[in-house]
């Protein structure tokens, strides 16, 4: 099966959320980490297929606002979640890269 470009991100952070996270993830801030975690998942949804209210990149409201907000709050938790091991049909680096160019696109 061919996928596109937002197939794969999508898919590769709901994997590596299932199987990396829910299954895999044991530190004492799971109940914190899991609500930033479907918060970036939801973001990431609304990114890549366009569902916005308003054009405004920095809006309140935008997903990539979204995305650049909860990336720099907790860049290291991502950076681990999204490593080289993680379990996923896909290069999880992919969606790494991608979080950066909005961060850099929105500086």
């Amino acid at each position: 099966m061919t996928y596109t470009r937002k197939d794969v991100l999508l898919k590769t952070a709901i994997e590596i959320y299932e199987n990396d996270f829910v299954c895999g993830y044991s530190d004492n801030d799971f109940d914190e980490k899991n609500k930033v975690f479907m918060h970036f998942i939801i973001a990431l949804t609304k990114k890549v297929n366009n569902f916005r209210y308003c054009s405004d990149k920095n809006c309140i409201c935008s997903p990539e606002r979204k995305l650049k907000r909860l990336w720099e709050g907790h860049e290291g938790f991502f950076r681990n979640m999204f490593g080289q091991y993680a379990l996923t049909e896909h290069d999880p680096l992919k969606v790494i890269d991608y979080i950066e160019s909005i961060v850099r696109e929105s500086e």
